[in-house]
């Protein structure tokens, strides 16, 4: 089993989940028999955790090995484990858990790539790791989250204030910016993310994407959208003292998250309010009709197929897709990973949907298969080995850099991605390499995103 440096170690969720260390059966071909026989709590996890590695990299078997647990809350317990160690899991195995309180708490492990980063650790000490100690933690966060909520927002960020460990502390304010947003109440969730300190991005982010769908009121038919996406934007928090620049950079994140709001899950490709956006707001209009369009067509055509489509009814010679809404609360999306800034296309980018961010063409034609592809993607949806091929050798920079990201993902097909680049081109070449680095690494390389995220309701 991979084993992954961050701040939500296995050790931290055994000693936080209060009761779960109870017995379990022997699995098949060994497992944590043994394990119940230690008086230790830390002990018994540090033997499960073992266990579950001798197992190597087989889910069926891990599976196996807990479905003979006797006990609910080892079941639970061993699932918590497994999230820790592979968040990617976790939108398998939260729906899987079989208490209310592990519940909640594996879904506060999905999506906080702020916690995972190296260095940034709480309870990665034994003296931090005391079973009081992090079951209030965990209560905390619930307390903080839950006044947000009642409207209390100032008890809320004294509750957070009131974490002794920095990480933590973080977090407390980013969950509630995330319940306030849930709200609608859009300018208190980007006031609640200021004392987030390095996760501050991120929570910015997260926020105007949770709210998308309450940032502007415009649908996909409306002539008028990007004028009411400007009076939104014009009404935007300044940047806080004490907040740099780079770091508040809230109007392209709100911008995007707008767009998006207008068209995702609404039911309707229609692709009026997309063609009149202004030239920066264009990429991201333009991501955010793909991303309906993919919705309500992908389980029916390939990514090819979708971006022909996609074009075509952009110059009005098809209908728009229309199709039953679809709130957008509690969706899951893969989210390509991201790579450190020297290993960037060498392109304009736009941000698409949470913490990704695509290359973007000066072209709308090659722009929307750009963007037709990462919906794809982010929806769920696989790339053939032709379609990969084909936007390898595409005439246009943009989408063959985009090609090599993809390249990157594909070690079956493709086993040197860099090879794949015919014409030389570096920023390609870095791409593609590096995409395939951060796939393949055990270890979270600074800036590099899990490939599933989630933003749900506190």
């Amino acid at each position: 089993m991979t084993r992954l440096r961050h701040a939500l170690t296995p050790s931290v969720i055994t000693a936080a989940v209060l009761g779960l260390v109870a017995g379990c059966g022997q699995p098949q071909g060994g497992g944590f028999a043994e394990c119940e026989a230690l008086a230790d709590p830390a002990a018994q996890a540090s033997c499960r955790r073992d266990a579950m590695a001798g197992m190597g990299d087989d889910p069926v078997r891990m599976r196996e090995a807990i479905a003979v647990c006797g006990d609910a809350a080892v079941r639970d317990l061993l699932r918590l484990e497994l999230v820790a160690d592979d968040p990617q899991l976790s939108l398998e195995l939260c729906s899987q858990m079989e208490g209310e309180q592990a519940q909640r708490w594996c879904a506060s492990l999905e999506g906080r790539s702020h916690l995972w980063r190296t260095g940034d650790r709480p309870g990665s000490s034994p003296s931090e790791a005391s079973t009081q100690a992090d079951a209030s933690v965990f209560a905390q966060l619930d307390q903080a989250s839950a006044l947000a909520l009642e409207g209390q927002t100032g008890q809320a960020q004294e509750r957070c204030q009131a974490l002794e460990q920095d990480a933590w502390r973080r977090e407390c304010h980013y969950r509630v910016a995330e319940a306030l947003a849930h709200q609608g109440r859009v300018q208190d969730a980007f006031a609640a993310c200021v004392p987030s300190g390095g996760a501050l991005q991120l929570c910015l982010n997260h926020a105007a994407w949770i709210a998308s769908e309450l940032l502007v009121d415009a649908g996909p038919s409306d002539g008028d959208a990007q004028a009411r996406v400007d009076a939104f934007a014009a009404a935007l928090p300044s940047r806080p003292s004490g907040v740099s620049e780079r770091a508040w950079r809230l109007e392209a994140h709100a911008r995007a998250a707008a767009w998006h709001g207008i068209y995702a899950g609404s039911g309707s490709a229609d692709p009026t309010a997309a063609r009149g956006a202004g030239p920066d707001d264009a990429p991201a209009a333009r991501g955010a009709f793909a991303w309906e369009l993919v919705r309500l067509l992908g389980p029916q055509l390939g990514a090819q197929a979708l971006a022909n489509t996609a074009w075509w009814t952009w110059r009005g010679e098809l209908p728009p897709a229309a199709g039953e809404p679809l709130a957008q609360s509690c969706w899951p999306a893969r989210i390509l990973p991201r790579r450190n800034d020297e290993h960037s296309s060498g392109m304009p980018t736009v941000r698409h949907f949470l913490n990704g961010k695509r290359t973007s063409s000066s072209e709308p034609e090659a722009d929307l298969l750009i963007a037709v592809v990462e919906a794809t993607w982010s929806q769920g949806g696989e790339l053939e080995r032709e379609e990969i091929e084909a936007l390898l050798v595409h005439p246009d920079v943009a989408v063959r850099r985009t090609g090599a990201k993809y390249a990157g993902l594909a070690p079956a097909w493709f086993p040197d991605p860099g090879l794949m680049v015919e014409d030389g081109d570096r920023h390609a070449i870095r791409l593609a390499v590096s995409t395939r680095a951060a796939l393949e690494a055990g270890e979270r390389p600074r800036g590099i995103e899990y490939p599933l995220q989630r933003a749900c309701r506190p």
